[in-house]
């Protein structure tokens, strides 16, 4: 159950940190594909192709580095999961950290 509580979090986390990335979604993988194959069944290019093979293309990469990783050194692995997800935390705790009250009328100085 402990297992499940933190897959849990650590999912809304990665959740909430990739939609600071602006119009990207979880499912952003998923959409792109079928994107892509839908272009390529009608043989249309849409307009922001670049964007899309980019994002494919940098997904894939990062999945055979991650599996490169793991075969020449697997007692790093979960070096290699926890480091980027303190990234993530730590960020999170810098941005949700208290600010000072605005000044009433909204004038700034």
């Amino acid at each position: 159950m402990t297992l499940l509580a933190l897959t849990a979090g650590a999912m809304g986390m990665q959740s909430a940190a990739v939609r600071l990335l602006g119009q990207m979604s979880t499912t952003y993988l998923t959409s792109t594909l079928i994107g892509i194959f839908q272009s390529l069944a009608v043989r249309r290019v849409p307009p922001d192709w670049q964007r899309s093979a980019g994002v494919l293309l940098a997904f894939v990469a990062g999945a055979a580095l991650g599996v490169a990783g793991a075969v020449a050194s697997p007692v790093l692995v979960p070096v290699a999961v926890m480091l980027p997800l303190a990234a993530v935390v730590l960020g999170a705790a810098g941005s949700a950290a208290p600010r000072p009250p605005r000044a009433l009328g909204g004038h700034r100085s």
